[in-house]
């Protein structure tokens, strides 16, 4: 019985430890998914300026595509991880 709570106590760091380290993650991507909701909210907005722009005649159906093409760049560019381009 003793060797039982000995063995109890000595897991208790350890548990604790792996909580921490769970909330830690937990707010971690939260973090994240607001930042990303956000980017993709405000390319949202942009891209129904510019599809007002294209409906009213202002600008031209290529000049539309090119911005499209710009702004979802601009989006992956945002959330792409900062050290996918360094090489090992």
């Amino acid at each position: 019985m003793d060797r039982l709570i000995v063995m109890l106590l000595q897991i208790i760091p350890y548990c604790a430890v792996l909580l921490f380290l769970i909330a830690a993650a937990w707010a971690g991507l939260r973090i994240l998914r607001a930042k990303l909701a956000k980017t993709e909210y405000q390319a949202a907005g942009d891209m129904e300026s510019f599809k007002k722009l294209y409906d009213e005649g202002k600008i031209t159906e290529e000049e539309f595509r090119i911005i499209r093409r710009l702004v979802s760049l601009q989006v992956f560019k945002k959330t792409e991880r900062p050290n996918n381009n360094r090489k090992n």
